[in-house]
């Protein structure tokens, strides 16, 4: 199944890159490299300086906010650098100890990471109504999702034993997805009705999507397959820090990107 997986991950790693080399065509300059090559390295820190906390013994979650660098690269310089940078980062982080031995899974999360923000940048174009439902069309999924997991498993494997997934587990576990998300839903629009402006609703947008594909759902399969942590439990923990995380990132990414549009406004397409 590891073997496998590595494999998958390379195949998709590949498509991603050519892929935003198609959509970006990207042209090769001092300050673009410069800067990307700035970010990563504040990625690479700021992966040095994450709490890990560990699951089953293992660390599976971490807490920290190194994604928001590479997230930037994508959102301002294209799809292309943001790939760029994520597979950079998880080289560098391979080197600097950060990352103990490679997995290609990994790597496909880091590339994700700056990929995502850039091509979100590039196909959303407008600014109407039904556009800037797309974040809470996102959450209502992530909810449907969650609870359609939660109530397909009977039984989760914990350290080579079998445990029964109850009626009353999964309730609470469903009452519990509905409540986070929920909290998070208005957290994010109380958020976009502050700020009116198009790249704001892209950053929570592009901030939503990596949550939900990279940390809900790849890091999650990566983690089962490569120790054994039941997959529903680590979407579980992950759900909370997920709440949080893109609130606060939220916050974070748009007080930059007010400071750093001025600097880039001849790279950044919003």
């Amino acid at each position: 199944m590891i073997l496998f997986s590595q494999i998958a991950s390379v195949f998709a790693i590949a498509l991603i890159g050519f892929i935003s080399v198609k959509i970006s065509k990207p042209k090769i300059q001092l300050k673009t490299l410069v800067m990307v090559s700035l970010l990563v390295g504040i990625s690479v820190v700021l992966a040095l300086l994450s709490w890990m906390i560990p699951l089953f013994g293992f660390p599976s979650l971490k807490i920290g906010f190194s994604q928001i660098p590479l997230m930037f690269i994508g959102f301002v310089f294209g799809p292309f650098w943001g790939f760029v940078g994520g597979l950079l980062a998880d080289v560098l982080e391979l080197l600097t100890g950060t990352i103990a031995f490679p997995f290609f899974g990994f790597t496909l999360n880091k590339v994700l990471v700056g990929f995502i923000p850039g091509l979100v940048v590039r196909i959303v174009k407008t600014d109407d109504r039904y556009t800037r439902m797309l974040p809470t069309i996102a959450i209502i999924l992530i909810s449907i999702l969650a609870m359609s997991y939660v109530f397909s498993t009977n039984q989760i494997k914990v350290e080579g034993s079998l445990i029964t997934v109850s009626l009353e587990l999964k309730l609470v576990l469903s009452a519990l997805i509905i409540f986070l998300l929920s909290g998070l839903l208005i957290g994010l629009n109380i958020i976009l009705k502050q700020q009116k402006s198009h790249y704001a609703f892209l950053w929570i947008l592009a901030l939503i999507l990596v949550e939900m594909i990279v940390q809900l759902m790849l890091t999650p399969l990566w983690l089962d397959v490569m120790y054994g942590i039941p997959f529903i439990v680590s979407v579980s923990v992950r759900l909370i820090k997920a709440v949080v995380m893109i609130v606060i990132n939220s916050m974070i990414g748009l007080v930059l990107i007010k400071a750093i549009l001025p600097i880039f406004r001849d790279k950044f397409t919003v």
